[in-house]
């Protein structure tokens, strides 16, 4: 997700172009962007005053990342969409508008871990099941994750990912560390 490097290379295209014709490609770049989860790509054009509210052949660029569970991307193309409400109604089971439940939900909540296990059953596939496991790791809901690979023991294959058990140590070293200190 390289902004300058896309903008660079879009601004050489551009030359001598067509409003619409740079429009054009601006829109097929952003819908790239959704599919890869490009945030920092997607934001840069959004800043830029390109809208996100937009389709190509019948597709808008936040059913493209809600599509390849690009939560990120989702979660800024449904932020800065004018329709924002219309996707929220149209997505209300989707994997994205789970996690993103997930991720609203409040931590102290008594109980948060139990709206979160109930959304992650909703998801039908292990690569969806898998992306919400390294979310919730990411935004640091270590006892949902717990959750939920207590209960879901097919989840456990994602510990053997070396990204993300790399960054599990990590944080159990960081916890011992500071439970030693205090």
């Amino acid at each position: 997700d390289q902004p300058d490097v896309v903008q660079l290379f879009l601004n050489d295209y551009a030359e001598g172009k067509s409003q619409s014709i740079v429009e054009t490609k601006v829109q097929e770049t952003i819908m790239i962007a959704a599919e890869f989860g490009a945030t920092n790509t997607i934001k840069r054009f959004i800043d830029m005053g390109f809208s996100s509210d937009f389709t190509m052949l019948d597709t808008s660029p936040i059913e493209v990342a809600e599509k390849a569970n690009a939560f990120d991307a989702f979660n800024l193309l449904l932020n800065s969409s004018k329709n924002n409400s219309v996707y929220i109604l149209k997505f209300e089971a989707s994997n994205s508008i789970l996690l993103i439940g997930s991720k609203v939900i409040d931590a102290s909540k008594r109980n948060a871990d139990s709206e979160i296990l109930a959304n992650y059953q909703k998801l039908k596939t292990f690569d969806q099941k898998e992306k919400i496991a390294v979310k919730l790791f990411e935004l640091g809901l270590y006892n949902s994750l717990g959750l939920l690979l207590k209960n879901d023991k097919s989840l456990k294959v994602i510990l053997k990912n070396p990204s993300l058990k790399e960054k599990i140590e990590i944080e159990f070293f960081k916890a011992l560390h500071l439970s030693l200190i205090h």
